[in-house]
């Protein structure tokens, strides 16, 4: 039962990572091609965890990897979807 709070919390969060990554929009500065394809790969990996729990095919989640999706996401939510604010790139 733990298990299946876990998988829930992990399918939540990578919803939340790659939905939040897919409808930013920058307003103004500079763009940056790193955090770009950085964020297409993060769009990319939560999008198959998520479209996998949801199909079956991925059962099992360890809390660490649900509490760290957790995180992610809640850091993304907090920078309004801007990844470069949560990892500077120089």
């Amino acid at each position: 039962m733990i298990g299946n709070i876990f998988l829930i919390i992990n399918a939540v969060s990578c919803f939340g990572i790659a939905t939040r990554l897919m409808f930013f929009q920058k307003k103004e500065g500079q763009h940056r091609w790193a955090v770009s394809i950085l964020a297409y790969i993060m769009i990319t990996c939560a999008s198959y965890i998520f479209f996998n729990i949801i199909t079956g095919h991925y059962t099992e989640s360890q809390p660490a990897e649900a509490i760290f999706n957790l995180i992610v996401m809640l850091a993304l939510l907090r920078a309004k979807g801007n990844l470069a604010k949560i990892i500077p790139a120089t």
